[in-house]
């Protein structure tokens, strides 16, 4: 699947750029953000929202770029010099303006739903700063958090703040842990949808009615 992705979507993008892009241990495999990439054009989604900035950043930010789309991109990100990299990688390639880069940093915080005491980022600072959009994809693949549940409370905020479309779909990362497949548990009710998973690396729930992206598999 990585093979298949790499040279028939991501090879086409990262030809377009001028400078190096940096990857790193935690970055979504490849096969991943093809599915993505294809969702955001396939479905005309219009409002994306990542947590975790990294190389799922710049290849969609190159995408919306080359294929003209209307949409926008929010990036949360808890490590500022890790941001201040993305930050500066976008500026070069002239793809800053269709990114909104967001530093929240993390907080230990109580969460009554799982039970947990988990680091998530703070939710007051990314309350304030986060822009008032009704985001229909949403990929979850920070802040780190193996064996913690950290990655939880994505879906319960935004869905708590009135922040997610009808027509959505969201996409969690490294569902080949366990704790990210009892994330899904409560995804599920929350939303009241099934999520299903891709070589069980990523899950993906799908609220809408749009083309359900799997590439061959």
């Amino acid at each position: 699947e990585d093979i298949y992705a790499d040279n028939l979507v991501l090879r086409q993008l990262l030809k377009e750029f001028k400078t190096y892009i940096p990857w790193t241990q935690y970055a979504i495999r490849p096969f991943a953000i093809a599915i993505v990439l294809n969702d955001i054009v396939l479905n005309s989604r219009k409002f994306y929202i990542e947590f975790g900035s990294g190389i799922s950043t710049f290849l969609a930010a190159k995408l919306i770029q080359l294929n003209n789309l209307d949409c926008k991109i929010v990036s949360v990100e808890h490590d500022d010099n890790w941001l201040k990299i993305v930050k500066d990688t976008l500026q070069k390639e002239g793809l800053d303006h269709l990114v909104e880069l967001l530093h929240i940093p993390l907080k230990s915080q109580e969460n009554d739903v799982i039970a947990k005491t988990i680091n998530w980022y703070d939710k007051e600072e990314l309350k304030s700063k986060l822009p008032s959009h009704q985001y229909d994809i949403v990929l979850v693949d920070g802040p780190p958090g193996e064996k913690k549940m950290n990655r939880f409370p994505a879906i319960e905020f935004l869905n708590d703040n009135s922040l997610l479309s009808p027509d959505l779909v969201v996409y969690l990362d490294d569902y080949n842990r366990n704790e990210e497949k009892r994330i899904v548990k409560y995804w599920e009710d929350i939303l009241n949808i099934k999520f299903d998973s891709v070589l069980n690396k990523i899950a993906i729930g799908n609220k809408g009615k749009g083309f359900k992206v799997r590439l061959h598999n």
